[in-house]
């Protein structure tokens, strides 16, 4: 985190964007909680769940690199 904010300070960055995934401690949850929106933090969740759901529009060289293929199951209802 320290060093993100680091290179944001070098470059003049507004904001910075942390793929962190394995989570973050809770001393960096803290010093994010004083960052007003500087930093963003994506988990291993969020990366899976914005690669999924822009797969389609991805470059064709980059769906060769990154071979996925969507498949449908039965789930039960709910409710």
């Amino acid at each position: 985190m320290q060093q993100l904010q680091g290179a944001m300070s070098t470059h003049a960055a507004d904001h910075g964007l942390l793929v962190a995934w394995g989570g973050i401690t809770k001393d960096a949850k803290r010093y994010l909680s004083t960052q007003r929106f500087a930093i963003k933090v994506w988990t291993s969740e969020d990366v899976l769940d914005g690669l999924f759901a822009h797969y389609h529009e991805l470059p064709a060289d980059i769906q060769r690199d990154v071979p996925l293929k969507q498949v449908w199951t039965l789930a039960e209802e709910t409710g």
